[in-house]
This record gives structure tokens, sequence and C-alpha cells, in this order.
């Protein structure tokens, strides 16, 4: 009987390894970016946008532009959270750009990812099942450490006169961050931004 048992136990090992693999490479996401990855990013915007002091505007209409950031999915929530956020101090949104009263420009120094990690200890490695085959079961990972995923945001707003071109406000650079990590900030629970009037 013992000598039937060792085959059986061999397979059902493969099997567990087989499968342990599988589990291994399953993907989180089926677009280009993880939720996460957006929510840092749009978020480390957002409340670049909100260091903007926009009261000296106010009753006038505004047309906002977005300079560069083609390449960015960011790029039109980053001009919808400036009209949004002109809106909330009383600086309207003009619908086309030739009625507008004063230009405001956005640009962005940086809008981007930041990732780093630090950890000691034995990562998760293979080990033969059986010796010279492909299957493999993966130890569990004995590391310890810390993992950082931030999203930042550097923005320069300047404002125009729409009909002189002449520069009616300006702002230093509006700085953003969005952080996903020991304490995450990225969810709706911890992102409730007061506004001042």
């Amino acid at each position: 009987m013992s000598g039937a048992r060792g085959p059986a136990v061999l397979v059902v090992l493969a099997v567990l390894a087989v499968l342990a693999g599988c589990a291994g490479g399953v993907r989180h996401t089926t677009t280009a970016r993880t939720p996460q990855d957006m929510l840092r990013l749009s978020l480390a915007a957002e409340r670049a946008v909100l260091g903007f002091d926009p009261r000296p505007l106010r009753g006038r209409l505004a047309w906002v532009e977005v300079a560069g950031l083609e390449d960015l999915v960011e790029r039109s929530f980053l001009r919808s959270a400036m009209r949004d956020h002109l809106a909330w101090h009383d600086v309207p949104a003009a619908r086309t750009r030739a009625e507008a009263d004063v230009l405001v420009e956005v640009r962005a120094a940086a809008l981007g990812p930041y990732e780093a990690e630090f950890k000691i200890g034995l990562p998760p490695l293979p080990v033969p099942v059986v010796p010279e085959s492909f299957t493999n079961v993966i130890t569990p990972d004995l590391s310890y450490g810390y993992e950082i995923k931030d999203g930042w945001a550097a923005l320069e707003v300047f404002v125009l006169d729409a009909r002189t071109g002449e520069r009616v406000l300006g702002a230093p650079r509006l700085w953003g961050r969005a952080h996903q990590g020991l304490r995450q900030d990225v969810w709706p629970d911890d992102d409730d931004v007061a506004r001042d009037d």
C-alpha cells in the first residue's frame, strides 16, 4: 500500500503547486493603470488646484486652458478641477474663449507617480516539488519593510486679461500629493477637503 501512495502524493503535490503558481499571476485590473494609480494622480492634481486663490477674479468670466500633458488622461480632469474651483469662488466659466474676461492658464511642472520600497528578509522563492521537473511550490513571503506609492503634482497658474493679454494674477508653485501606504489617503473617507469662501 505504501508503495502505491508515493505516486499519488506526488500527483497531489504537483496539482497544488500548479494551482499556487496560477494564483501568483492573477491580474488586479484589466485597464492599463489600476484605480489606485488613477486616484493618486487625479487627487494630487486636485489638491494642487485647491492651493490657487481666485478671489481677485470674482464675477469675471474665465476660460481655463491647460498647457502640456497631452499624453495624460488627467489633463481633462485637471482642467475640470480648476473650473470647479473657480466656480466655488464665484468666478463663472465662459462658454467660449471669445466671451471670456480672463484666461486662466495652468501648466504642470510635474504630474506623475512616485514609488519606492524597502524590504529585508526572504522574498517568495520557487522550490521544486520533484527533482528535474518544471513544477514548483512558492515559499511564503518572509520579508518585512514598507512600500510607498505617491502621486505628485506641481502646477503653475497665471491669469491674463482676455482682451489686452496683460497678466492680472499669478501664483507661486502649487503642490499636491496623494499617498497610498501605511496611512492611505486616496479613499473618500479621508478625503474631505474644506473649501474657503
